[in-house]
């Protein structure tokens, strides 16, 4: 079998077994794609591909929207117009979001290296859950790691107008990390000074999108400007900091085994630079780390293993052995160490809270205000204004009902009126 077939196959496998081991995925997993449907929806009723306000969320005022709208463009797109389901759109996304992110991964690779250290760099990466997990998810994050590698492809194959566009749709997706890839292509070009590749070009082209980008920004620390990880230049070492580096060790060793082995060069240290601009995502959103460091650091264990065999000494005896350990290892220290582990436990929405929205939807008045109990409420927002279409705030004394997650208990003066497990529905003693 040649080897581009051997991949596309291997892949395929891979997407078919992640269904299998987890099923939920063909529910519409995470809270943040019921955001972004109300966003995709609000484009097509409105007739206007920009939304800057969110009527449904901290009531009776409303929301600043400041998301980058590629995501939404493709959700209208996909749906033609709203005629096809967004849900199972979404459903769609979480299958296929995966293995097209290997195959980008896998293309990079092989046109900086070769096929077989791009085969290698794939089955490194589909041993490491939170990448798995993240690519799994119908959220701009995870069409970002489709994108990143076609970035860096079209950079170093010097096709500056067409990385101008993709780092374009990198900036208009998604905000922070798009930066950090621009970044990373820019310390590129002036170190090596590649006069091959226009980027003045490439600046140019991706202007639109670093005013979405800006743009994004800037909302999001206006409206989140009281969050401490925001306002806090230096935050303490946490929970997930832990997790974090845990879930990501065993290809941080094996990244770190490359780069102490000298098994780098000029043409293919593009991967450290990758790496290195995803640090300032450990510092501010450790949880999310793991994934986006995933990438880079496969493609540095590929290199080393490649370069182990070559060196064709105690290769199979010695470290083959070591280095499939060192997988398996890693897919269990990786998936019970993962942040973001919750992902797969359940739907975006199980049945009880279904039961509980229905019962919104059907009993209370389609202009109250429901508030918002404690803990992840914003969460609570997003299902609620998509299944009930009702108004929501986080704010006291305005809503003369309440939604809130069990065991939390409401503050204030709140009689029950309704529940279905841990979903709870109060109204004003």
């Amino acid at each position: 079998m040649k080897p581009d077939k051997l991949v596309y196959f291997y892949i395929i496998l891979a997407s078919l077994c992640s269904v299998l081991l987890f099923p939920v995925i063909l529910e519409p997993l995470d809270n943040d794609i019921f955001y972004h449907i109300l966003i995709a929806k609000e484009m097509i009723n409105s007739k206007t591909p920009f939304i800057l306000h969110e009527p449904w969320f901290n009531a009776p005022k409303g929301s600043l929207h400041y998301y980058p709208p590629l995501f939404h463009w493709i959700l209208v797109l996909f749906s033609l117009g709203g005629t096809l389901d967004m849900r199972q759109l979404a459903v769609l996304f979480q299958i296929i979001f995966y293995p097209l992110a290997l195959l980008t991964t896998y293309h990079l690779v092989s046109y900086v290296e070769n096929k077989e250290t791009g085969f290698i760099a794939v089955v490194v990466l589909t041993s490491y859950f939170p990448f798995f997990g993240r690519t799994h998810l119908p959220i701009p994050e995870a069409l970002q790691h489709i994108l990143i590698p076609l970035a860096f492809l079209t950079y170093l194959k010097s096709k500056d107008k067409l990385c101008g566009i993709i780092l374009a749709m990198l900036l208009m997706n998604h905000i922070y990390d798009s930066l950090l890839i621009l970044s990373a292509i820019f310390t590129h070009w002036f170190v090596y000074r590649r006069e091959s590749f226009n980027m003045r070009n490439l600046l140019l082209i991706s202007s639109l999108g670093l005013i979405f980008q800006l743009h994004g920004i800037y909302g999001h620390m206006y409206i989140h400007h009281n969050q401490p990880w925001l306002t806090n230049p230096l935050p303490g070492i946490s929970y997930r900091s832990y997790l974090a580096v845990a879930s990501s060790s065993i290809m941080l060793i094996l990244g770190s085994c490359c780069i102490l082995r000298k098994s780098l060069s000029k043409s293919n240290n593009i991967f450290i630079f990758w790496f290195l601009f995803t640090l300032p995502i450990f510092w501010k959103m450790t949880h999310r780390f793991p994934a986006y460091a995933g990438a880079p650091l496969a493609v540095l264990a590929a290199i080393l293993i490649v370069k182990l065999k070559n060196e064709g000494k105690n290769f199979y005896g010695v470290y083959l052995p070591i280095i499939v350990g060192l997988l398996v290892a890693n897919a269990c220290i990786s998936y019970l160490a993962f942040p973001h582990i919750h992902d797969f436990y359940k739907p975006g929405v199980d049945e009880n809270e279904k039961l509980a929205l229905l019962w919104i939807k059907q009993n209370i008045p389609a202009e109250q205000i429901i508030q918002l109990g404690p803990r992840r409420s914003f969460y609570d927002g997003y299902r609620i204004a998509y299944f009930t279409g009702h108004k929501t705030t986080e704010s006291e004394n305005i809503a003369g009902y309440l939604y809130c997650v069990h065991p939390v208990e409401p503050p204030g003066n709140w009689t029950l009126i309704k529940g279905y497990g841990l979903y709870r529905i109060y109204t004003k003693a």
